[in-house]
């Protein structure tokens, strides 16, 4: 049996990092190793936990994510999902992220058109697009 899916998530939003744990939590490949306020947080659980999967925000205090991916992409091949409010605001946001690493650039649940089942679905569709060998597995 493969290991599950071990999935950081940084931001310093609990309600942002909570749509993404209500996202996943029903496909039971994914185990939620962390939760990070900032960068410099997230480096530190980087290193020591050895994600495969991260979630970024942008916008953090003490490390902002764009400064966490100038670190870290040279320490990790984890896959980096950057969820940011400033997407649909800024256009060079995103840009930028994947300048740095990040694979892909989506916006937060308060921002996604189509509301949380459009969010929680999207980011479905996006993880399973980076681990297709694993089936999905219900929680049910």
């Amino acid at each position: 049996m493969v290991g599950k899916i071990r999935t950081l998530l940084i931001d310093d939003s609990p309600s942002a990092s909570l749509n993404v744990s209500r996202a996943l939590r029903g496909d039971l490949r994914f185990e939620i190793v962390g939760r990070c306020l900032n960068g410099r947080e997230g480096l530190v659980s980087t290193l020591r936990l050895k994600p495969v999967l991260i979630f970024l925000d942008i916008e953090m205090p003490v490390m902002d994510g764009v400064t966490y991916l100038r670190l870290v992409r040279k320490k990790t091949d984890a896959k980096i999902v950057v969820l940011s409010a400033l997407v649909g605001r800024k256009a060079d946001v995103g840009e930028k992220a994947k300048m740095l690493g990040a694979n892909a650039v989506m916006p937060k649940l308060d921002e996604c058109g189509g509301g949380e089942e459009a969010f929680n679905r999207n980011i479905l569709r996006l993880v399973q697009s980076f681990f297709p060998g694993r089936s999905a597995r219900s929680a049910a």
